[in-house]
């Protein structure tokens, strides 16, 4: 069960921080883009990185994903704990 609980964030929330950053670059694309009269539907992400909320630790670090996996290691913590205290389920 521990070994679970150690696999957690390292392995999905800079995945998921990955996704989420990808997200936030696009939607800063489609700003410039609806804009415009004519594009040349050019998708060069990298310039938008400067931007507050569009790194990709501003992402993996951001609020939903620090609820989402903050309380999913407290379950799998609390689970575990309670497993241990009380092996035999008595």
């Amino acid at each position: 069960m521990l070994d679970y609980a150690s696999l957690i964030q390292p392995t999905g929330g800079p995945l998921d921080g990955y996704f989420l950053w990808q997200e936030r670059l696009f939607r800063q694309v489609y700003d410039e883009v609806r804009t415009q009269e004519t594009t040349d539907f050019g998708m060069n992400l990298m310039k938008y990185t400067d931007r507050p909320k569009c790194s990709w630790p501003a992402a993996v670090f951001s609020v939903t994903l620090n609820i989402f996996y903050g309380l999913e290691i407290v379950f799998v913590l609390t689970t575990f704990f309670i497993l241990t205290l009380n092996p035999g389920g008595q």
